[in-house]
């Protein structure tokens, strides 16, 4: 089960910078499906939904 994740937390176990993970999670295609699901780049904790839909995107970390 995938649980839900601050941002810094999710950047951790990229093993990369928060700044870094939020340029990923601003720009192209994932922005525009993560928005869809609810996303706002704003919000501090990443809802499990958000969790699977980066996993899928970008790798599982």
């Amino acid at each position: 089960m995938i649980q839900s994740y601050t941002k810094k937390q999710l950047a951790q176990l990229y093993k990369i910078h928060p700044k870094t993970l939020r340029y990923y999670l601003n720009i192209g295609n994932l922005y525009q499906i993560l928005k869809k699901a609810g996303y706002d780049k704003y919000q501090k904790r990443l809802s499990p939904l958000l969790i699977k839909i980066i996993f899928d995107y970008l790798g599982t970390p």
